[in-house]
């Protein structure tokens, strides 16, 4: 159903950016990145995804919510594929700021997709959709150690990547609402 489909979107999205503070470790250890650098990338990050929030709640309104949701599916998957092929601050910089971007998009454009498609149960809606949060959230870091056991940290986007492609190809097709770009005031 489509409120499946938001909440494993959410999961995602959010299983993203959470899946990397248990691998911080090994990511500073292997790019060669101070504790403070590593803090200003995960400050930056949401930085971006609470600002990112705004512009997107106005675009879902003035454009749709599913361009809006879709380009933060998106702009996470690109920021998980960067973080896959991370090999130095930069790119790891790059990854969680685009992760950061693509969360804050997200976020709106789900929220807006579930009051308009569940009016009368926008309640239960956004309670199974918070619940998603938390099992993104709670599933992350299971993700990395088990990865980080048996595989280089990278690997751990790999099952982030490949959800949110899968979630962003079916809600692409289940949702009926066109895609809109323009100016948004």
């Amino acid at each position: 159903s489509l409120l499946a489909f938001l909440s494993v979107g959410t999961a995602g999205v959010i299983s993203a950016r959470y899946v990397v503070p248990p691998l911080l470790p090994q990511i500073t250890g292997d790019l060669g990145i101070s504790p403070s650098l590593t803090g200003l990338v995960l400050t930056i990050s949401w930085a971006a995804y609470a600002f990112f929030q705004y512009p997107a709640g106005r675009a879902a309104d003035q454009l749709t919510a599913k361009t809006v949701l879709i380009g933060g599916l998106l702009t996470t998957t690109v920021g998980g594929m960067v973080m896959l092929f991370s090999t130095s601050y930069a790119t790891f910089a790059l990854a969680m700021l685009s992760m950061g971007i693509g969360s804050g998009l997200y976020l709106p454009g789900m929220y807006a997709i579930a009051t308009e498609e569940f009016p009368d149960r926008t309640g239960f809606a956004f309670g199974v959709i918070s619940a998603s949060i938390n099992v993104g959230g709670t599933i992350a870091p299971g993700l990395a150690v088990v990865v980080v056991a048996i595989a280089v940290w990278r690997l751990a986007y790999l099952p982030i990547i490949a959800l949110l492609l899968v979630v962003a190809v079916i809600f692409h097709r289940l949702y009926a609402e066109p895609y809109s770009l323009s100016r948004v005031e």
